[in-house]
């Protein structure tokens, strides 16, 4: 029984899928800073936050393992932001707008490792008994 419970345990799958998608929106925001001097360039965005509304509505609260797989299919978006301080070459990067998604996606990155760090902590204390 006691194997069984971890089996079904999807809480490291989903901070997994968190680190995947903080790694996507670093990548993004990479590729928004190193062509901030490429004419016509468009900025471009993860959507995170709607997507992932999106599913958590989707969830049936009284169905346990419902929430780890539709977490786990969660899948954002790469869109162009449209708009936006256009410039006279027709590139739109804001790089304080960058830096600011910057700092949040860090954020959120070093949370997604601390809970992991921390879950794994606590496995290790119940698998030792406590010594």
């Amino acid at each position: 029984m006691f194997i069984d419970i971890f089996s079904q345990d999807k809480i490291p799958q989903i901070l997994g899928k968190v680190l995947d998608c903080t790694t996507k929106v670093q990548d993004v925001i990479s590729s928004n800073i190193a062509n901030i001097d490429t004419p016509g360039y468009k900025a471009k965005e993860v959507s995170f936050q709607s997507l992932l509304n999106s599913y958590i509505d989707q969830i049936d609260m009284t169905e346990p393992s419902d929430m780890g797989s539709k977490l786990l299919d969660f899948e954002p978006e790469v869109l162009e932001i449209s708009g936006g301080n256009l410039r006279m070459d027709g590139n739109n990067v804001d790089i304080d707008m960058e830096m600011v998604k910057l700092s949040e996606n860090q954020i959120r990155n070093y949370m997604a490792i601390q809970l992991l760090s921390k879950r794994q902590n606590m496995l290790s204390f119940s698998i030792m008994e406590g010594r």
